[in-house]
């Protein structure tokens, strides 16, 4: 018996699809384990002046200082927020059913005798 050769389309597809799966693989494993650049602004990066300011830190000293006794008697309050108008819904005017005469005697009568009948 003669062995059939394998057309070279699919031997070619076969390596390609190979190559793919391979391809995505590396490429999701090295998204996982690469970190990420941290990027920072140009303001932080500036350099800080080699200079102490003294005004300022002879300012420290008269800041207010609060012991833990008077913290507790500081009461904070928020702002109230100011009123907002809500729109309120408006009623219909209800139709009435005139009332005819003959309705107002029969429910007269049906009062009137205490035999009350819908």
């Amino acid at each position: 018996m003669k062995k059939q050769k394998k057309p070279n389309l699919v031997v070619l597809g076969i390596l390609t699809l190979i190559t793919i799966l391979f391809w995505i693989g590396f490429s999701a494993y090295r998204s996982f384990t690469s970190e990420v650049p941290i990027k920072v602004s140009s303001e932080i990066l500036e350099s800080i002046s080699p200079t102490l300011d003294t005004e300022t830190l002879s300012n420290i000293g008269n800041r207010l200082f609060f012991l833990e006794q008077e913290l507790a008697e500081i009461v904070l309050t928020a702002p109230s927020p100011s009123p907002t108008a809500s729109p309120e819904p408006t009623q219909l005017p209800e139709e009435q059913e005139e009332a005819t005469e003959s309705a107002t005697n029969e429910t007269n009568e049906a009062t009137e005798s205490g035999n009350i009948t819908q």
